[in-house]
């Protein structure tokens, strides 16, 4: 059986950022694939079926998580994150690891520290991009029967749909969009790998996440 379940990442290759749920150990795991954890995060206070805003941030070689706005965990780990060929949103490689719920506003904003103390989560959905922001997606309705995706940033790039993932109005605001997850087999969000997307340097990487089945293996990125 899987032993994780992605959030967000481009593993499979050495290095590769990942963002997933380890219900091995029973964290949330920011990690250098096949090479280094860099983040472990206890998922024991967390429950099903509720939203849950994520913010990671990279000041040189700090990471810090924090949860609903609060630091959860903070690490110092000397690593160098490596490019794919494609970067994926709730699944590993768009083949396994499927993140089974809904993610809303999931924005990566590059050589820029947003967070650097406790802070209240946004409010309403980002309807436009801040500087130095690489991806802004899964915010907003991109139409084709709910199904388009689009990327908010500079960029524009091309989102692409695996499986059955379904844009809907359910969100943590009392308006904006989520995408839904909702089978183990094949839904996912795909973006191209560039440049933009290279997770080196200091970042920040945020989004609401809400688990449908809070102790199911699965990788958000």
């Amino acid at each position: 059986s899987d032993t994780s379940r992605a959030i967000i990442g481009n593993s499979g290759t050495n290095n590769n950022f990942e963002l997933y749920v380890n219900t091995t150990g029973g964290t949330i795991r920011l990690s250098a694939y096949n090479v280094t954890v860099v983040l472990d995060y206890s998922y024991s206070s967390l429950v099903a079926n509720t939203w849950y805003h994520f913010a990671i941030t990279r000041s040189g070689n700090v990471f810090t998580l924090y949860v609903n706005g609060v630091q959860a965990i903070t690490a110092t780990v000397a690593v160098t994150f490596t490019a794919a060929t494609a970067g994926y949103i709730g699944c590993d490689l768009g083949t396994s690891n499927f993140y089974l719920g809904y993610i809303s506003d999931l924005r990566i904003t590059l050589n820029q520290v947003l967070y650097s103390a406790n802070f209240v989560p946004p409010i309403n959905t980002y309807n436009t991009a801040i500087a130095n922001t690489s991806l802004l997606t899964l915010q907003t309705n991109g139409a084709g029967n709910n199904n388009g995706f689009i990327d908010g940033s500079q960029f524009d790039n091309v989102i692409t749909r695996g499986g059955l993932a379904t844009q809907g109005t359910f969100s943590p605001y009392n308006t904006g969009w989520s995408t839904y997850f909702g089978t183990t087999t094949e839904d996912a969000v795909v973006f191209p790998s560039a440049s933009q997307y290279a997770i080196s340097g200091n970042f920040t990487i945020e989004c609401w996440w809400y688990p449908t089945v809070a102790t199911s293996q699965s990788r958000i990125f």
